[in-house]
């Protein structure tokens, strides 16, 4: 280091901490009031969940390896304050179904192994704000939080073009598709909670192909709900369900109300599947469709009933009739 009457440069410091290892090809502090500071510094594996324990954020949710750089300035008085910019890359990323648990498959929401992060901190006395931009899953993920002493972490999360085909599962729930997402993240006392709207294109869940789906999500102890759901056909098919990570009995459920669909769509829904029968084609259909599964390891259940008209059916045409259906891959 080198020092005289107005500041001291340290350079090529290494820092071993908990979190990991933290490198600073440069640091400047002035002697002077609030002793402002510079620094430069290159991270390797630094552990952004035990780091947010440092910073006294309960329950965070986040399990972060990131490599990268960092530049900070601000003051190191009787008041620490710091402001900064990253540039990152998190070659690892797990939410935990329960902040305080040690990660394990059954305590994983989801795993995303590495994507890109720049972004803008700020921290001075037990409060903090970030805002970040990070490409993930083919799309770009914009998030924007803040925290203090007397409020949870709160954060605000823009997405768009966010591939769940490449993401693969929620827990061990397979999804499909690319979707664009806005949503709101709270972490306090309890677990955290998630509240957002999303727009999926080409949507799959677990055996499922749905194509296009509108709705809204929330997810809060254990419990992922989808409400208000659309699916654009002759008329609007609506849908609710829910994704329960560790059930009593039911691991996914999924009610949908067709008033008025074209047969085609409705049967495009079973496309990866091996029915047992020819589908009919062409006409309309109304039908009430219950898909579940996770109870047991049949895979999973599809139950229908409702009426159809105008269809065509094994090389006879058919004015209309009504029907029942269950369909299980191994029933």
């Amino acid at each position: 280091f080198v020092a005289d009457g107005k500041k001291a440069e340290f350079n090529d410091l290494l820092f071993q901490i908990e979190s990991g290892k933290i490198k600073a090809p440069k640091i400047t502090i002035e002697f002077k009031e609030k002793s402002p500071f510079q620094a430069e510094l290159l991270f390797n594996d630094l552990d952004l969940n035990k780091l947010f324990k440092r910073l006294k954020i309960k329950r965070n949710p986040l399990y972060v390896l990131v490599n990268g750089q960092a530049k900070l300035k601000g003051n190191l008085g009787d008041s620490i304050a710091v402001e900064g910019e990253i540039d990152s890359q998190l070659d690892k990323m797990i939410v935990l179904a329960h902040p305080n648990e040690p990660i394990s498959p059954t305590n994983t929401v989801i795993s995303i192994e590495s994507s890109k992060t720049v972004g803008k901190f700020s921290y001075q006395e037990g409060q903090g704000s970030f805002k970040t931009q990070t490409k993930i899953l083919d799309g770009t993920l914009v998030a924007e939080g803040q925290w203090n002493k007397s409020i949870p972490l709160q954060i605000n999360v823009d997405g768009t073009g966010l591939s769940l085909t490449k993401l693969g599962k929620i827990q061990d729930l397979p999804f499909g598709g690319a979707t664009d997402l806005k949503a709101q993240v709270s972490v306090d006392e309890g677990e955290p909670t998630v509240v957002g709207q999303f727009d999926l294109k080409n949507g799959e869940i677990a055996d499922v192909t749905l194509g296009s789906v509108k709705g809204k999500v929330v997810y809060q102890n254990d419990l992922l709900s989808f409400e208000s759901l659309e699916l654009p056909s002759l008329e609007m098919i609506k849908s609710e369900g829910f994704v329960d990570f560790k059930p009593k009995d039911t691991r996914y459920k999924f009610n949908i109300s067709a008033k008025r669909a074209s047969v085609d769509q409705v049967f495009q829904f079973f496309k990866k599947n091996a029915l047992e029968f020819t589908p009919p084609q062409g006409g309309e259909l109304s039908t009430n469709v219950i898909l579940e599964g996770g109870h047991d390891s049949k895979g999973i259940q599809v139950t229908a009933r409702g009426n159809v008209r105008g269809i065509q059916w094994y090389k006879e045409n058919w004015l209309g009739g009504s029907f029942s259906l269950v369909y299980r891959p191994e029933f």
